[in-house]
């Protein structure tokens, strides 16, 4: 009889096929995180609103209320490119750098 580690071994993966799999988990990861936000904060911002009363005034900046993705990627922008990105942009860089992060963890 074979010892176990000769009969039990790991099916060979390519290193391509060893990314596409950590994009895969990625992608499924961050899936899992953001619903997982989403309902936190909303569920935070329903609680705001009924203590606050639904008032409040907006920010000065739009960028002091900005989630930290899209402050990291304000930072690339006017740092790396020497552009200048607008409030507009917000809620775009916020789900581009978030979903892009949690993507590149995947495949590291």
């Amino acid at each position: 009889m074979a010892p176990f580690s000769q009969t039990m071994t790991a099916p060979k993966c390519t290193p391509l096929a060893a990314v596409g799999s950590g994009l895969v988990a990625g992608v499924i990861g961050t899936v899992a995180m953001t619903g997982w936000q989403e309902l936190s904060s909303r569920m935070r911002v329903a609680g705001e609103e009924s203590a606050e009363g639904g008032g409040g005034q907006e920010p000065q900046d739009p960028w002091e209320q900005a989630s930290a993705p899209a402050k990291v990627a304000r930072r690339v922008i006017e740092g790396l490119f020497e552009g200048e990105a607008p409030p507009e942009w917000i809620p775009a860089l916020t789900h581009g750098t978030h979903w892009a992060y949690g993507t590149a963890w995947g495949a590291a």
